[in-house]
């Protein structure tokens, strides 16, 4: 009798989903189904927030690195600019130098009192100062 009454119970399980709910909320089962279904959600929520982040992260380091790279490029800028100043100090220096051996010779033609001869026919003696400030005074 009992191995009949278990047959007629696991067949009543199998083939009647009305009975198998009824034992299962019976037993508590249903609840922790519902507890279950309900963790489901839940997991399913975090892995879609997961992907989510993972996702802004990805596209956080292709912007960093799309900055790394006009950082790069900015410092290359900096480089280029910098040779640039170096090359008109080089150029200023040798202006410079050139100016000062143009003194060293004018203060040698002051100091040797020749006489200029200007285009207008003016003879000036003396030094190249006094002969500068009379061509600019007649010209005037």
């Amino acid at each position: 009798m009992v191995t009949d009454l278990k047959r007629e119970l696991l067949r009543l399980l199998e083939e009647d989903e009305e009975f198998r709910y009824a034992v299962a909320g019976r037993i508590g089962i249903l609840e922790i189904l519902k507890r279950l279904d309900r963790l489901e959600e839940g997991q399913n929520k975090l892995w879609e927030s997961s992907e989510k982040i993972w996702t802004e992260v990805k596209n956080l380091r292709e912007e960093q690195e799309k900055l790394w790279e006009s950082q790069n490029k900015l410092w290359e800028e900096v480089r280029s600019l910098r040779e640039g100043q170096e090359k008109l100090w080089e150029g200023q220096n040798k202006l410079w130098g050139e100016l000062k051996e143009l003194k060293r010779g004018a203060s040698g033609v002051e100091q040797k009192g020749f006489s200029w001869f200007c285009g207008a026919g003016v003879c000036f003696g003396g030094d190249l100062r006094d002969a500068c400030i009379s061509i600019h005074t007649d010209s005037s």
